[in-house]
């Protein structure tokens, strides 16, 4: 061996050595690394795994129940398969062929399929091991599982999703707010009815100063201050849009916490109330009305429940019962103290419309306030929105005075009657012996008999020309026809010429009149015919109904500024209920047609009418049947000096006379 073939060998065996040394440092460092990763891969909660260069090998690891464990090798993108849903692998692939391809950091979040069946989510980190030349060896990766930060995250965007879809969707007005209430954003919706054209324009304005000032103002700032101390602000307020149209809100404000529980921001939502404000005050308007209309009908209107309660009473039920309307409410007609029968009417009536939904009506009598009365009644069904009858509303006409009338028109129309058939009966007295003497005076020849006969039709037609007068004044003075013939006159003169006209008609009585009038005269502003007239009609009356032999005084004298005339009699009386009938048209006292000194019923009506013409008044008066009666009569007087420029009633001028053949 030459020295170079030595140095070559010893040159040799040194590199080898040092190759063999090197290996051994390798294997070392190798088992080393191997026993770090084991290390490594059991020390920490990820799960930290090997991969071939190309990824689609995955040594065995340990799946910490985030995935399923491998005791061996999956190759063949096996691991793909098994560890994460079909869905995912083409966005797997690609952050694995854009890793590859920079040799860079595989970083990727993605869902995976646990142990159970169920889906998780990894956060999976690898980053590659080069050797000297660059190639990638394999990939070295941990992946932590993020199911739950995942699942809270899509319960977060969800809540968020939901939060704005409530906000943009809202029918309200939302907005936020800084703490000191300056205008953050605002939802869309918002943003409409306020009529907002550009937000921006509002953005980091004050939110009270929206408002209208004094109250709505006020108000708004006191919401903002109820909000920042952890409470709800509430108040409904005027505000006008960004249009200017007038609105009405219903505004609640309330915080909205951060992270640290504190007030972050505030959140007003108005909710735009005009049409139900309008609605209300409309509303609030009509009740008014019918309360108004209501309290000031004269019908009595009451609302009962199916337990026969009072649930409303209008004010005319205190004009009846003198009691308020509070006192009717909650009870029953019972309970108020009604007559029994009244209670079991009104009962019987409302259950009626309750069963049978028909309304019905009543007519009763009841002692109110006032004395009896009589009242109509109709019963209505209220129903409700499902069409049964909620209440019975009542509606209470006082009839008194229209059955009153209809009383008197039944009277009236029974007078005239009787009337018709007393004139009838008056008219044919006169008429049969005038008759009777036109056939005397035709077959007669003695002038003795003649006279007598012409006295006595003389009589019989003064009679009829007398009934037909009266018939004629009642008529002029019921139309405002009657001419009254003003003039001073002396009273006590008026009476003395009824005196002489009445006084055969006593004589022929046998009955004494005694007169009881002042020497000093008497003035009145008076028609002298007529004051005649009603001293005759009472004188007459007197007579005709005082038996045969009686007496009848007529007296006068002074009251104050009035002149009163007295006439009374000893003759039948004037029964009590009468009284106040005596001076309307066609009423007697007696009405049997077999009386002809019964009259027409029409005197006293005259002597009553003629009495008001002039100011004055008439009065009537009788212990009773049998007991006589006095008529009164009472006129204003002139003082002595006084004429006609006072005069008591209007004078009616005389038609212009028409000329007579």
């Amino acid at each position: 061996m030459t020295p170079q073939v030595l140095v070559r060998a010893v040159e040799n065996a040194s590199e080898r050595w040092a190759m063999a040394r090197k290996l051994q440092q390798q294997t070392a460092a190798a088992q080393t690394s191997e026993q770090h990763f084991q290390a490594l891969a059991q020390a920490t909660s990820d799960i930290v795994y090997r991969m071939s260069a190309d990824l689609s090998v995955m040594h065995p690891l340990d799946g910490r129940a985030l995935v399923a464990s491998a005791d061996t090798p999956l190759a063949g993108w096996a691991w793909l398969d098994r560890y994460v849903p079909a869905d995912e692998h083409a966005r797997v692939r690609q952050a694995i062929g854009v890793a590859i391809s920079q040799k860079a950091l595989f970083s990727l979040e993605h869902r995976v399929l646990r142990p159970d069946g169920s889906i998780g989510w990894t956060a999976s980190r690898a980053v590659p091991i080069l050797d000297a030349e660059g190639n990638v060896l394999e990939w070295f990766g941990a992946a932590a599982d993020i199911t739950q930060r995942k699942t809270g995250e899509d319960a977060l965007a969800r809540s968020e999703s939901f939060a704005r879809s409530v906000v943009e969707f809202s029918p309200d007005c939302m907005k936020g707010l800084t703490l000191d209430g300056r205008l953050l954003w605002m939802n869309n919706n918002g943003q409409r009815l306020m009529e907002v054209g550009d937000f921006a324009t509002l953005r980091g304005c004050d939110w009270s100063s929206l408002w209208e000032a004094g109250g709505p103002r006020v108000q708004a700032k006191a919401a903002l201050a109820s909000a920042r101390a952890g409470g709800i602000g509430r108040f409904t307020g005027f505000c006008l849009t960004a249009a200017g149209k007038p609105r009405w809100w219903d505004v609640a404000v309330t915080a909205i916490p951060g992270q640290d529980g504190r007030a972050e921001q505030l959140l007003a939502v108005s909710r735009d109330v005009t049409e139900q404000r309008a609605f209300e005050t409309a509303l609030q308007k009509s009740r008014q009305e019918l309360q108004t209309l209501a309290d000031n009908t004269p019908d009595v209107l009451a609302r009962f429940d199916r337990q026969l309660r009072y649930v409303f009473v209008n004010v005319a039920v205190e004009r009846v019962t003198g009691l308020a309307p509070a006192q009717f409410l909650g009870k029953t007609n019972r309970e108020m103290g009604m007559p029994i029968e009244l209670c079991d009417m009104w009962g019987a009536a409302i259950a009626a419309v309750f069963d049978k939904g028909q309304a019905v009506s009543r007519d009763f009598s009841y002692d109110a306030a006032t004395g009896a009365r009589h009242f109509h009644s109709t019963l209505i069904p209220e129903r409700g929105p499902n069409g049964e009858v909620v209440s019975v509303l009542s509606v209470t006409r006082d009839r008194t005075d229209e059955k009153q009338a209809q009383d008197a028109l039944r009277i009236a129309d029974r007078r005239k009657d009787e009337f018709l058939a007393t004139l009838a009966h008056e008219l044919r007295n006169p008429l049969a012996p005038l008759r009777t003497g036109v056939q005397v005076l035709r077959l007669t020849k003695d002038p003795s008999i003649a006279q007598r006969t012409q006295l006595m039709m003389e009589r019989q037609l003064g009679q009829m020309v007398r009934l037909i007068d009266d018939l004629l004044d009642v008529s002029r003075i019921t139309n405002g026809k009657v001419v009254l013939r003003l003039a001073r006159i002396e009273l006590q003169a008026a009476i003395h010429t009824a005196v002489e006209a009445v006084q055969p008609l006593l004589d022929a009585a046998a009955q004494a009149l005694q007169l009881d009038i002042p020497a000093d005269p008497i003035w009145l502003q008076a028609d002298a015919t007529r004051i005649s007239q009603v001293v005759n009609n009472l004188l007459t009356n007197a007579s005709k109904y005082s038996p045969h032999g009686s007496r009848v005084v007529l007296g006068v004298q002074r009251a104050g500024s009035d002149a009163v005339v007295t006439v009374a009699d000893q003759g039948e009386g004037i029964p009590q209920h009468m009284l106040a009938q005596l001076f309307e048209m066609f009423t007697q006292v007696d009405r049997t047609l077999d009386r002809a000194q019964g009259g027409l019923g029409i005197g006293l009506a005259l002597v009553k009418r003629l009495v008001e013409l002039h100011g004055g008044a008439v009065t009537a008066s009788s212990a009773g049947l049998g007991a006589g009666s006095t008529f009164t009569v009472r006129l204003p007087t002139l003082d002595d000096a006084q004429g006609l420029d006072s005069p008591m009633a209007p004078v009616e001028e005389p038609a212009t006379p028409v000329s007579l053949r």
